[in-house]
């Protein structure tokens, strides 16, 4: 009776290793939720940079060469320098034309580029961090 309970147990025991092996992924293999969610991030960032590589051809273009672009989501944040406000809002007319554009921060300074006056030497300050 006593060996019986025991091998009972063990082939229990067995089993249930064996199960819950079998619910384990194997390694290397990504569960396919998670491979869905890379895809779509792959597909905004693949959007978003599309869209940057677009406003900067623009911006070269009608020669708004000290405004730096970057987009998340769909969102386009413009920082950097213009001499008017013409060109500010020149090159925020242009960012909102390209496709897949959702909004536009418009960080842009209307002046020249300040001059250093940190120390000798120092970064010139900027108005975003990118």
């Amino acid at each position: 009776m006593k060996l019986r309970l025991i091998s009972l147990a063990l082939a229990l025991l067995i089993l249930g290793c064996m199960t819950n092996q079998s619910r384990k992924s194997e390694p290397g293999v990504v569960p396919a939720n998670r491979v869905e969610d890379l895809r779509r991030k792959t597909e905004v960032e693949y959007r978003d940079s599309l869209i940057t590589h677009q406003i900067t051809g623009s911006f070269a273009q009608a020669g708004l060469v000290d405004v730096r672009v970057r987009t998340g989501a769909g969102v386009v944040t413009l920082c950097g320098y213009v001499d008017t406000e013409n060109q500010k809002k020149e090159a925020e007319e242009i960012a909102k034309g390209v496709a897949g554009v959702v909004a536009v921060a418009n960080y842009i300074t209307v002046s020249n580029p300040p001059v250093n006056t940190n120390k000798p030497g120092g970064p010139a300050q900027k108005p975003c961090d990118f």
